[in-house]
């Protein structure tokens, strides 16, 4: 894929678009937080403390968005950090599956010295072993 002459995967695409929806959800929650007097989301730090303790699923509770278009918001990053963690443990679950079979595979290497491996295993491969090792 090439947008303005750079060439990129889809999947560095897709990151990208997902971070600038994430910043503007950002400046929005503090613009239409900032304007309300009741609300303790008052800069762009707090927005962003508030969306990462969300995202996190940590939920502190120190700082929550009061408006009815902020709390929207609240509800993207409730259902994004679904997602994301979703995500997150699906890659971590991949990257260990991806050891165990290479290590299953015996693609790591082995200690073993002075052995033979017999790959299609038959009457012909039974005949062999015996003549290696009689």
């Amino acid at each position: 894929m090439s947008i303005l002459g750079l060439n990129i995967s889809r999947r560095t695409f897709l990151v990208l678009i997902g971070i600038a929806f994430y910043l503007i959800l950002l400046v929005v929650l503090t613009s239409v937080e900032r304007n309300s007097l009741v609300s303790n989301i008052n800069s762009f730090q707090d927005s962003l403390w508030y969306s990462i303790v969300t995202l996190t699923t940590v939920g502190y509770g120190d700082i929550y968005p009061v408006t009815p278009i902020g709390r929207n918001i609240g509800y993207i990053f409730v259902l994004g950090s679904l997602g994301v963690l979703g995500l997150l443990i699906s890659r971590i679950t991949e990257v260990f599956v991806n050891i165990r079979e290479t290590r299953k595979m015996g693609l790591l290497g082995s200690n073993y010295k002075d052995h033979i491996v017999v790959i299609g295993w038959d009457l012909f491969a039974q005949s062999v072993v015996d003549e290696l090792i009689g």
